[in-house]
């Protein structure tokens, strides 16, 4: 390709549109007044051209300088670039005077390094060591002359003359110095200076005085400018050294040489090319007396067309490069000078790579030359296989895994709603990711995750493009289709060097350099590389270095378990890669299980490759004698989930299930396919837990009932799905005890909890749990394992004891009695009705009989329950033994009515406790009138009768007047009256018999006086007291007055009605006599008694 191609990198001196600068700037330097004027703009607007276009246009008169500080920062050595203004102006100071020949300057004290040739130099030393010898025998003769005469005397001693031994030593001296001029004539000259020698006493010491170099020497510099006659100079990259303190330096130079009196009519001008936003807006029209801005030709906005026309300029096209390509990359540069060289290089590329049988793409080449120009230092590290494009490439399983991940969490949310078709493209998504370029993973948070990882916004956006991809080290090395690159060849050297690389390390030709490596090789750490083991697995038979790379896998070393932790998401070879991995490992999956510093979700992944690729038997073997897959399975939460979305082929998961029989506790539907599910529940796979049967439910009715998991075992068999009835009904022990009791208030139908309570027949304690635990009411206890009575008798009895205990039972007298005709009237029962005797009460009484009274009646309840089911009870036959009846019973029994009266009754009755017999009088009363001649009543009987306020006024009367005259007491004669009783002569003499007070028998005579005849009267007033005895006197017609009351004024008539005194009158009180003490009102009833004829 001819060079004409090829665009050179300096400054052009025929400048575009620059006339205008060109004018501006010759105005300027014309106007006396303007000593320092700036060329200001971006880098690569092109202020050095526009200078050289300047210095050719003819423009200028005086002589100029040009000094550029385009390298110095680099020559430094530092990394910052940003120098001293001392060290700036000793550069300055060296450009300047080292275009100007010394001769031009003699008495300047500068010098700069010149050649000299070792003749003129032995001749100098020659001439020197002349002048010493001589002055040395005129200053010190005594030192000199026995030298010479020893010489002398030394040549006379082998026969030499004296004069030829002094010649002799001289010539061994002038050789001597010749050797020295030869072989340190060089060393020699530069003691002094290297470059420019400022003399001793202009020695520049950084920081021994505040002065500028400029300043220090002065007289230098204007004697330089004084000589040479040099007036403009231009002052190029002296923004690059990033220090604004130079300018004031220089503008202070300038002023001072301006001033100076061998100068000033010719003044010397300073022209500065410098970067636009070197200045703040007042530093740069403070340091400048004019400022010409120059308008960048080449911008991010043009910088595509500018490199398509440079492209296209080349005599020969020979590449394919679009325009659409070119306009997307260009934005990022903005330097002429840089597409140039882009151009330029691209050329040599195409030329140099494209030659040799590889699909190389122009547009992917032009692009890493882009980077290239822009970045070199990193394309340097590209191209020794390490920097920052490396790492973008080795992060790429991060990316990968980081869109696993998120495609897995789409297909969980995505199986409750979306089709099976949607589920598989999204699982397919999921295979295909390890395959795809690291465009294709870049998605927008990938791509904030890679803008983090390589800090490159130009990497990132060819990276994002696909402008540069995996294999871009063919695009930076020289390559042959059978030689190795620099990568490939670097792995190896750190393989034999055992310098492991991270497993991500890009292999270009992996298979090449698995022929270049040993098998020895295979054994060491170093050898783990993804690419490397991708490409041993493509071996479609056994290999050596397989097996070797794999066994050493097993060796438990930490960089093993961290290259198996990594391996299974980078390769694509996963079924043979896990195959052949547990054919030379046995215990492969023991040892992931129990090396805990694994990541689970790796142990997770390797279960899936287990589960797709391996058969039956070696799950089997795998799983060995402490069942540790089958651990793993039931311990990981979700592991069915994680599975679905790891496994392309449902069936696989659920052949392992087979395979290591294993039983689910517990796991959520969600994520579940349903071929996996159908097996599962199908086949008895899982543990009889709340929540396995709640997914159960759930699954088969599509969604849960409102009342589960209360009535679980009610809609359970509602359900009727057989497969988890027979596997309930197998293990009811399991049901009760981990789902029934899981719950909290537990509320089967009462015929399913029998059904439970039957099938666990032969476990009494967990029936009474069951019964306790759930909340229902038998209807007929006859429905509950009556049918097991003859085999299982007791536990029955268990089993309804605590029906009735836990008020598990409807409350009917049919259960009651059904219970008692089986178990008799146990504590239990006796407890149920006295605990319920309300609701027994008002329930209607079925199945009652005589026996179950007989037993009720006997069996020592207390009163209350048999006061409030007695009156509701009735035998058909009477005929119970009331002697053995307590003596509660007996009195509920009285008071009920249960007890029909008859005198034998009542004779038992008072020989076991007189308040029996009242109690039954009492009960009985309108019945015992018609039995009184019948009965025996003494007169305690009489008198607690009598007193009852219980017994009827008729009956008492009847039982007064059969009773009163032969059992009156004491008690009822002071009762009489308040009792109203009516009585008969015979009846009161026998009370006024009894101990009565004086008050009491007042009473009792007035109420009963007209029962009274004469002569009875006569023996009563004698008890009486005064006024009353005087009456007992018949025989002296005695005069007799009493107090006007209704008692007497009574008395009075009754005595006149039956003769018994004379006419009584009414009269006043008294005041003095006999009376006149007894007489308590103002009037007074008095009489005569009639004299006994």
């Amino acid at each position: 390709m001819p060079y004409s191609d090829y665009r050179n990198l300096a400054p052009i001196d025929d400048a575009e549109s620059s006339d205008e600068y060109l004018t501006v700037l010759e105005g300027a330097l014309n106007d006396p007044r303007v000593k320092n004027i700036a060329i200001a703009g971006a880098y690569g607007s092109g202020k050095s051209s526009m200078i050289e276009t300047f210095l050719k246009s003819g423009c200028i008169t005086g002589k100029y300088l040009k000094v550029s500080m385009a390298s110095f920062a680099m020559d430094t050595g530092r990394n910052d670039g940003k120098l001293s203004a001392d060290e700036v102006e000793q550069g300055i100071l060296k450009q300047l005077f080292y275009q100007v020949s010394p001769n031009k300057i003699p008495q300047s004290r500068y010098r700069k390094l010149q050649s000299i040739d070792p003749y003129h130099l032995f001749l100098r030393w020659t001439f020197l060591g002349g002048v010493i010898i001589f002055l040395s025998s005129i200053v010190f003769p005594n030192i000199f002359e026995p030298n010479i005469k020893y010489i002398m005397s030394l040549g006379n001693t082998v026969g030499v003359s004296s004069f030829v031994s002094i010649i002799l030593v001289v010539e061994i001296f002038l050789l001597i110095i010749k050797w020295l001029a030869y072989t340190y004539g060089d060393t020699l000259t530069h003691i002094k200076i290297k470059m420019l020698n400022i003399f001793s006493d202009v020695k520049v010491e950084y920081g021994a005085s505040e002065q500028s170099v400029f300043n220090k020497n002065l007289d230098e510099i204007v004697y330089f400018f004084e000589k040479t006659k040099y007036r403009y100079v231009f002052f190029e990259d002296l923004d690059r050294l990033k220090n604004v303190k130079i300018f004031t330096h220089l503008r202070e130079l300038n002023f001072l040489l301006n001033n100076a009196e061998s100068i000033r009519k010719t003044p010397v001008i300073f022209i500065y090319a410098v970067r636009e936003d070197l200045f703040s807006k007042y530093e740069r029209t403070k340091f400048f007396d004019f400022i010409i801005p120059i308008i960048p030709i080449v911008s991010p906005s043009n910088s595509g067309d500018v490199l398509l026309r440079c492209l296209k300029s080349q005599q020969k096209k020979t590449y394919t490069v679009s325009e659409d390509f070119v306009l997307d990359i260009s934005p990022y540069v903005d330097d002429m000078r840089i597409i140039y060289n882009i151009c330029n290089e691209f050329l040599i590329y195409k030329r140099t790579l494209g030659n040799h049988d590889l699909s190389l793409s122009d547009e992917k080449m032009l692009a890493m030359l882009v980077f290239k120009n822009l970045y070199p230092r990193i394309f340097s590290d590209a191209q020794m296989a390490k920097g920052l494009v490396r790492k973008a490439f080795d992060n790429k399983p991060k990316y990968i895994k980081k869109q696993q991940d998120e495609i897995k969490q789409k297909i969980k949310a995505a199986s409750d709603n979306a089709s099976v078709e949607e589920i598989i493209a999204l699982r397919e998504q999921l295979t295909r990711l390890p395959d795809l370029s690291l465009k294709d993973i870049l998605d927008p948070d990938n791509i904030k995750l890679l803008k983090k990882d390589v800090k490159n916004d130009l990497l990132v956006f060819l990276l994002r493009r696909g402008y540069i991809d995996e294999n871009y080290a063919l695009y930076i090395n020289y390559f042959k289709g059978d030689s190795l690159t620099v990568a490939d060849m670097d792995f190896i050297l750190a393989v034999k060097n055992l310098k492991p690389k991270e497993f991500e390390y890009h292999l270009t030709r992996p298979d090449l350099v698995i022929r270049r490596l040993n098998t020895y090789d295979f054994k060491e750490k170093a050898i783990y590389n993804f690419d490397l083991l991708e490409e041993l697995l493509l071996e479609k038979t056994g290999n050596t270095q397989l097996s070797t790379f794999l066994q050493q896998l097993s060796d438990g070393d930490s960089w093993s378990w961290r290259f198996l932790w990594e391996v299974p998401y980078a390769i694509k070879q996963k079924g043979r890669f896990i195959k052949e991995l547990v054919q030379v490992w046995s215990n492969f999956w023991k040892d992931i299980y129990e090396y805990r510093n694994i990541p689970n979700e790796t142990r997770l992944y390797y279960l899936a490759l287990i589960v797709s690729y391996l058969d039956e038997s070696t799950l089997k073997a795998l799983n060995d004698e402490h069942n540790l897959m089958s651990r793993f399975f039931t311990e990981t939460p979700n592991i069915l989930q994680d599975l679905a979305l790891l496994v392309e082929n449902p069936t696989s998961i659920s052949g392992a299930i087979k395979a290591l029989k294993l039983e689910f506790d517990t796991f959520t539907l969600e994520g579940i396919p349903t071929e996996v599910l159908d097996y599962i529940f199908a086949n008895e796979h899982y543990k009889i837990r709340l929540n396995m049967i709640k997914n159960i439910v759930a699954y088969k009715q599509g969604q849960l009932p409102p009342d589960f998991p209360a009535k679980s075992y009610t809609i359970v068999k509602g359900m009727e799905y057989q497969p988890l009835l027979d596997y309930i009904h197998k293990k009811p022990t399991d049901y009760v005890t981990y789902v029934i009791f899981a719950q909290e208030h537990p509320c089967d139908d009462a015929e399913d909890v029998i059904d439970l309570a039957e099938r666990l027949i032969a476990n009494p304690d967990l029936c009474e749990s069951l019964i306790e635990r759930e909340f229902f009411i038998v209807q007929d206890i006859l429905s509950c394992c009556h049918s097991y009575m003859e085999d299982y008798r007791e536990i029955v009895l268990r089993i309804w004891n605590k029906l009735l205990s836990d008020d598990k039972i409807d409350i009917t007298w049919h259960n009651i009695i059904a219970y008692w005709n089986a178990f008799g009237m146990s504590a239990i029962l006796k407890g149920f009705i006295v605990k319920h005797a309300e609701s027994l009460r008002d329930s209607v009484q079925t199945d009652m009989n005589d026996n179950f009274l007989r037993d009720f009646v006997a069996a020592d309840f207390h009163a209350a329950p048999l006061r409030t089911l007695l009156p509701v009870l009735r035998m058909e036959d009477f005929d119970l033994d009331i002697t053995d009846i307590d003596h509660i019973a007996l009195d509920e029994m009285i008071e009920a009515g249960f007890l029909p009266f008859a005198v034998e009754y009542y004779k038992e009755l008072l020989e076991k406790d007189d308040d029996l017999a009242l109690h039954y009088i009492l009960k009985n009363q309108e019945v015992v009138v018609n039995y009184l001649k019948d009965m025996e009543i003494d007169d305690t009987m009489f008198e607690q009768l009598i007193l009852s306020s219980e017994l009827k006024p008729l009956v008492k009367s009847t039982i007064f007047e059969r009773y009163g005259e032969e059992h009156m007491t004491d008690r009822v004669a002071k009762n009489m009256v308040n009792l109203e009783l009516s009585a008969s002569r015979s009846i009161f003499l026998v009370a006024w018999r009894s101990h009565l007070s004086e008050a009491e028998r007042k009473s009792l005579f007035f109420a009963y006086l007209e029962e009274l005849g004469a002569d009875d009267l006569e023996k009563v007033f004698v008890d009486l007291p005064l006024p009353y005895r005087a009456f007992a006197d018949r025989n002296s017609g005695r005069y007799v007055a009493v107090s006007k009351t209704e008692n007497n004024l009574k008395l009075l008539k009754h005595l006149e009605s039956i003769r018994y005194i004379i006419k009584y009158k009414e009269k006043n009180s008294p005041k003095t006599g006999e009376w006149a003490p007894m007489i308590t009102t103002e009037k007074a009833l008095a009489c005569h008694v009639k004299k006994r004829v």
